[in-house]
């Protein structure tokens, strides 16, 4: 059930691993005097990230398990070649890697885990953009400021006006505003770019003198051949490479599986009295996972890594710059940076305020526009006031992102990491929110259907209600469809991904059974006995196999065409190669209504079914036992028929041991007992089953009579219907390779579902996004989703359906138009009735007579010692 998530996040994981093994360039390291310091790596151009992406670092000369996630403040179009994150120093392992980076190294060995990221920028299409900080907080926008200023430098691109508000303790911290601009040597112009910072120092009062101001320094290290650009792990391609890793390893999962099952475990469950150890296949099944992901991964994961080792030598072999200083350490003051380059300069765009705090209410309440965007990264008390005042409906054009990022307060700070973001802050919406159906983000209506059909489904659940209101229990559970569909639109696709591939699964699942669902079986004769119980016997494929304990869902469009009732399947595929059969008790409105049907003096000559299933144990491995005791009381009797009637087969075809029985059954009123007539089936072909060397026991109890009645005996009757060219028999609904066509079904209606969704997004929803000012509807492209979904599910799953129909009416043409049984009574309209005591009677080795023993006006003594004598045994209470 939980198969396709595991399998993906062990690909997942073990990815992760292989690109955390390798060891990245570290080109150079921009030293800030208050504490934090930047790191630029070497990158392969063909790796792409949206702002506001992070990764996690690992540093083995100062720890060689810890990881740590930090925000990337480059930007992958400004800087193809560069990938940068900012780390301030606040815990052990970040002042370690400072004092490091300070010292007079060279060379620092870096292993990096990503990036991972946002899928979209789309709150640069606001008119305005208002992003607010809190100390290391500033990080998180250094990478959307970069954005932003890229764009300015693009013909016919349209930006927003930026104002960025930022507080630090100290006025040393304003040195991180050096790291808006990234260390380059071509010219960036950013008098284009409507950039606004306030800057507030809330712990000093006054500007400190140049004197005691210290510059930002940068650090250029030597290059290693050991060391590699950071790249994706599977390439440009990633997407495909990932699919093949997928399909490959799975198909190679599969296959080894099936070799082990069919020439190691098979022949030790089938050919021996042994029953293979469940631990032991559980744990065939994980290494087999394990192997193949293993193999499948690696192999692409290696391929990947020496093309991109021949492809890129020259960014690996980055040259370092020349040295400014001394060769030792290479330091040169990062203010050359800005005063050489007099367009880069941030200062005209800077307003510093000293020991204040920013009046967060009244700048947010004065933002003109019609749409501004909010962003906040800082202390929580910070984030929650932003919340407040975004939420509060004063002004109806500020829209507080959704991607609200956190800023995560670790140990060591692990500065703003987005992963966390959507959690971090909790809006309180306003009426007006509630009503609204967003067209990009969450979409608050959306989501309030889906929490009121969950709500409606989670109310009728209680026992109380489902016991006594079943109806209403399993009609409001239909409210499922509009609860997925609703929480699709409210969180958007690529978060319902999380669980796509048990949704996928539960998709083919419930459209296999609709289809199976409108197929008219066949019903062959129905047994009616006077304890208002009916067995129907339906005709079956004799390629259809099911287990003992098997059941069924039944649905008769004369009583209802609504209503599916389960019930026990009470033949067996091996004696009953050609029909199925199941057990009816009349005690509720819908069973009464069958039985009256079969029961009446004129009842109809044919009736119409639908079936669907049969859904059973894939094993039987209780037959191994020594001995059973089954104990059952009323109709909970139907499940051990078919338990009986396997071992009776067994018996008379095979040499096999089987076990001994011991059936305990409890009935109400003595014209309960013929029920034990249904042990044996209707057989019309004369074929008899001789019971002498089965082992059985049967101790029947009925409760309420204190001795026999039978001056009101009757005979049970046994009805034969006529054929229909309507009717098929019950088969399974793939066939008898349903596993093969199961397979075929899931990877190619994924991979039709993929190609659909991959040409909308490139040729219809890639160009609105990117090439016009227009977003479009996150709600959209999760509708868009769910129909290619359905659409693909739908087309593969009736082809195959259609296929297997057609195959299956070819081969059983003789089966559907069988020949009626003799009448054994003075032909009529009606249907053909015979007293069933001649089956028994005609043959006498089948009778159960002598093996069953009746107990009048008492119930079982489930401790008698005769019971707890019998040891290693399978008790069955029904």
């Amino acid at each position: 059930m939980i198969l396709p998530g595991v399998f993906l996040f062990l690909i997942d994981r073990y990815l992760r691993f292989l690109q955390s093994r390798q060891r990245v360039t570290l080109v150079s390291a921009r030293i800030l005097p208050c504490g934090t310091v930047e790191l630029n790596f070497s990158k392969s151009p063909e790796l792409d990230y949206n702002p506001t992406s992070m990764l996690f670092v690992n540093a083995p000369s100062i720890s060689k398990l810890q990881w740590h996630p930090f925000t990337v403040t480059s930007n992958c179009n400004m800087e193809p070649d560069r990938f940068s994150i900012t780390i301030k120093s606040e815990g052990s392992w970040t002042q370690k890697l400072y004092q490091e980076l300070s010292s007079s190294t060279d060379h620092l060995e870096v292993s990096i885990e990503g990036p991972y990221g946002p899928a979209s920028s789309h709150f640069l299409r606001r008119e305005s953009l208002v992003m607010i900080s809190g100390g290391s907080g500033i990080t998180t926008f250094i990478s959307v400021i970069r954005e932003i200023i890229f764009r300015s430098t693009q013909p016919n691109s349209r930006i927003p006006q930026i104002l960025l508000i930022c507080a630090f303790k100290n006025s040393t911290d304003l040195t991180m505003l050096d790291l808006l601009l990234p260390i380059s040597g071509t010219p960036l112009e950013i008098s284009q770019t409507p950039l606004h910072i306030e800057a507030y120092v809330t712990r000093e009062t006054e500007q400190p003198t140049a004197d005691n101001q210290k510059l930002l320094q940068t650090k250029w290290f030597k290059p290693n051949p050991m060391d590699s650009a950071i790249s994706a792990a599977l390439g440009p391609n990633s997407w495909l490479w990932l699919g093949g890793i997928i399909s490959s390893s799975f198909i190679m999962f599969l296959l080894l599986l099936a070799i082990l099952t069919r020439y190691y475990i098979f022949p030790i469950d089938h050919n021996t009295n042994m029953i293979y150890h469940l631990t032991l296949r559980t744990l065939w099944d994980i290494s087999f996972v394990c192997v193949c992901i293993f193999i499948a991964t690696s192999a692409i994961f290696l391929w990947q890594k020496r093309q991109i080792s021949m492809e890129k030598k020259q960014t690996q072999n980055l040259e370092v710059p020349t040295p400014t200083i001394s060769p030792g350490s290479w330091l040169h003051g990062a203010d050359r940076e800005l005063e050489s380059l007099p367009h880069q300069s941030l200062v005209q765009a800077t307003n510093v305020h000293f020991g204040t705090r920013p009046d967060l209410k009244k700048i947010l309440l004065e933002c003109k526009g019609s749409d501004v965007g909010v962003m906040v990264c800082g202390p929580r008390k910070m984030r929650h006031e932003v919340a407040k005042i975004c939420s509060s409906g004063l002004v109806d054009n500020l829209h507080f992102e959704s991607i609200s990022f956190t800023w995560c307060k670790h140990s060591d700070s692990h500065i703003s990491n987005p992963i966390n973001c959507y959690f971090g802050v909790f809006i309180p919406p306003s009426r007006k929110e509630m009503l609204k159906w967003a067209k990009v983000g969450v979409s608050n209506v959306a989501g309030e259907v889906a929490l009121l059909s969950g709500l409606a489904m989670w109310v009728t659940s209680f026992p109380r209600i489902r016991r006594k209101i079943f109806e209403l229990f399993f009609y409001t559970h239909h409210l499922y469809i509009l609860f997925i569909l609703f929480f699709v639109l409210h969180v958007g696709f690529s978060v319902f991904s999380i669980t796509l591939p048990g949704f996928y699964l539960f998709l083919i699942d419930r459209y296999l059974r609709a289809l199976q669902s409108q197929q008219k079986v066949r019903l062959v004769s129905a047994r009616v006995l006077p304890c208002e119980a009916v067995e129907l016997n339906f005709l079956k494929s004799p390629g259809l196999s099911y287990n003992p304990t098997s059941s069924a869902f039944i649905n008769v469009p004369g009583i209802s065409k609504l209503q599916w009732h389960p019930f026990t399947i009470t033949s067996n595929s091996n004696m009953d190669p050609e029909k199925l059969s199941i057990v009816i008790k009349c005690e509720g409105s819908w069973s009464k209504k069958l039985y009256q049907k079969l029961s009446s003096p004129s009842p109809v000559d044919r009736l119409e079914f639908s079936i669907e299933g049969p859904y059973g144990p894939v094993s039987n491995h209780f037959l191994r036992h020594d001995k059973l005791v089954m104990v059952s009381g009323g109709s909970g009797f139907t499940p051990f028929i078919s338990i009986i009637r396997e071992i009776l087969f067994i018996v008379s075809t095979t040499n096999c041991k089987t076990p001994q029985i011991l059936l305990i059954t409890a009935f109400k009123k003595s014209v309960d007992l013929t029920m034990l007539d249904l042990l044996l089936p209707v057989s019309a072909s004369g074929i008899s089953y001789d019971i002498s060397h089965l082992q059985v026991q049967i101790e029947a109890y009925v409760t309420r009579q204190k001795e026999p009645i039978t001056e009101h005996d009757k005979r049970h009757q046994t009805l034969w219907f006529k054929p229909s060219a309507l009717d098929a028999p019950v088969s399974a609904i793939l066939g008898s390779n349903s596993w093969l066509w199961l397979g075929a079904i899931i990877s190619s209606s994924f991979v039709i579902f993929l190609l659909s969704i991959g040409l909308i997004t490139r040729y219809y929803i890639y160009p609105i996004d990117h090439n016009t000012n227009m977003i479009y509807s996150y709600s959209a492209i999760s509708a868009l989703n769910l129909l290619f979904i359905c659409i693909s599910i739908a087309t593969t799953a009736t082809a195959a359906f259609l296929w297997n129909k057609i195959h299956n009416a070819k081969e059983f043409t003789q089966i559907q138009n069988k020949d009626a049984p003799t009448r054994m009574t003075s032909p009529g309209p009606g249907p053909w009735f015979h007293n069933a005591d001649r089956e028994l009677e005609s043959l006498p080795n089948q009778s159960f007579v002598q093996a069953t023993k009746v107990h009048y006006g008492e119930r079982p003594n489930l401790k008698s010692k005769k019971l707890l004598l019998i040891a290693h045994s399978l008790i069955y209470l029904m």
